[in-house]
């Protein structure tokens, strides 16, 4: 029996998709466990003062590292 060359893209498609969700969520877990390690330290009374400029451009450059190529 020959393969449907269209349902092989397909397929194809929705592996990539699964591939690119299982990512995005790795990286929702990675950047809600930083924000929650973040707001103990201000709990904690670790953090002396805010800056919110510099904790965008410090987010900015975490998430840019951890971008995967493709």
């Amino acid at each position: 029996m020959a393969c449907d060359p269209d349902a092989e893209v397909i397929r194809e498609a929705l592996r990539d998709w699964k591939v690119r969700r299982e990512l995005r969520q790795e990286e929702l877990t990675a950047l809600k466990a930083d924000i929650d390690q973040a707001l103990a330290q201000v709990a904690a009374g670790r953090v002396s003062e805010f800056n919110a400029e510099r904790i965008v451009e410090r987010a900015k450059k975490l998430l840019a590292s951890r971008k995967r190529p493709g």
